[in-house]
């Protein structure tokens, strides 16, 4: 749960803001973090604005325009008319 939220964060959390929000102890989150960070690249930043953040690579996802989704209908109403071959 915790790589979780960290992967969907977009800043640096708290990490008693996490251990609030799952109703677990601080100590639990930093070994939760600990363990975390041998295989995930996690930052830890002092101070007021600090906390840790899950660095990670994310794809840009994008929707279809109005064209191309009705060009992929077009598409996918032709390949559900087409004859079944049987073997």
């Amino acid at each position: 749960m915790v790589a979780e939220i960290l992967y969907y964060a977009n800043d640096y959390i708290k990490m008693k803001t996490l251990a609030e929000r799952l109703g677990v102890s601080y100590s639990t989150i930093r070994n939760d973090v600990d363990i975390l960070s041998l295989t995930y690249n996690i930052i830890s930043k002092a101070g007021f604005d600090g906390g840790v953040l899950l660095r990670v690579q994310r794809k840009k996802l994008r929707f279809l325009d109005a064209d191309e989704t009705a060009s992929l209908l077009r598409i996918m109403r032709i390949i559900r008319n087409l004859p079944r071959c049987r073997r």
